[in-house]
């Protein structure tokens, strides 16, 4: 007859001492099963994410999607820029009494060269806040560069490419080149002044100069431009015709350190287009049962788009040269 075999000891109780000090450590690391969350509890919750990741995107946006963007456009203006200057289209004219009479906002009409800071870039016509996603902008009420007078050119400081980010760093007798329809042109730096310092003298007749504006800061506050910069630079040599006009006034929002009131209509429209979709996405997911990689698979890109499109017209709204 064999012997029975020994009883097994419960999973766990590993026998004696250590089994009690095994149970009562589990009984003390089981969370007992939490109340739900309160209905505005949640809805607090999901607005301050929604919150959050809207601001994060717009800081993406802003200081990084936006300088490939500019990037991309300026490539496009560079080629129509070169198309127009090899046909002898290239723009030699201006508008008579608006801006409206102008070329169209972000017409290519010239191509600027700032070895010294960096620059090569398309310059484009009007100053809006649209306008210098594009690139710098010459403003309407000033002729082309090398014809008679005061040709006056606004860029970015951080946002779109920052393509005057390094303007700061020109100095007396650095050279500036410009390429209009009419020739080549080069301009020698005189001054580097801010608000408040003494104005250049007056213009002789039939004498040219180029002013680049910019937003920056003195020292350690360059990373948070509070004050207008600009660089005039006189042209060494011969002016050009001067064939047509400039405007005679200028709306608000092409002036500096202005935005474009004008876009808070569309803007309206493409959040209302964005509540829409988010709300679509929502009653598909909960009333429809879509599963978590379909909803995100047709959801994010639409998203995205719209989103795009209400970033790039939202920062419309703030100053031209941030």
């Amino acid at each position: 007859m064999g012997l029975a075999a020994p009883p097994q000891a419960p999973p766990g109780a590993g026998g004696g001492i250590r089994g009690a000090i095994r149970q009562r450590w589990l009984a003390t690391t089981q969370r007992p099963p939490q109340p739900p969350r309160p209905r505005w509890a949640r809805i607090t919750i999901w607005a301050l994410a929604l919150a959050t990741a809207l601001f994060a995107w717009l800081l993406v946006y802003a200081f990084a999607l936006s300088g490939l963007q500019e990037s991309h456009s300026q490539h496009g203006l560079y080629a129509a820029l070169r198309s127009e200057l090899a046909q002898q289209t290239a723009p030699p004219l201006r508008g008579t009494q608006t801006s409206s009479d102008s070329y169209p906002l972000g017409t290519p009409v010239a191509l600027l060269q700032v070895p010294r800071a960096g620059i090569s870039a398309v310059v484009v016509e009007g100053t809006t806040a649209g306008a210098l996603e594009l690139g710098p902008g010459l403003s309407p009420d000033t002729p082309l560069p090398g014809q008679p007078g005061t040709s006056l050119v606004l860029g970015r400081q951080a946002m779109f490419g920052g393509p005057f980010r390094n303007l700061a760093g020109l100095h007396r007798g650095d050279l500036i080149q410009v390429i209009t329809g009419q020739g080549r042109f080069t301009y020698v730096v005189t001054d580097l002044r801010y608000p408040g310092d003494r104005l250049p003298p007056s213009l002789p007749t039939g004498q040219s100069r180029l002013t680049l504006a910019t937003i920056t800061g003195p020292g350690w506050r360059s990373f948070a431009p509070n004050q207008i910069l600009y660089v005039d630079a006189t042209l060494r040599g011969k002016t050009v015709a001067f064939p047509g006009g400039t405007a005679t006034s200028l709306p608000a929002s092409e002036t500096i350190m202005h935005g474009n009131p004008g876009v808070g209509y569309p803007l309206s429209l493409w959040l209302i287009l964005l509540g829409l979709v988010v709300a679509a996405v929502a009653w598909i997911r909960f009333r429809v049962g879509w599963g978590g990689w379909q909803i995100w698979l047709v959801s994010v890109p639409v998203i995205l788009a719209v989103l795009y499109v209400v970033s790039d017209t939202a920062i419309q709204l703030l100053p031209n040269l941030l």
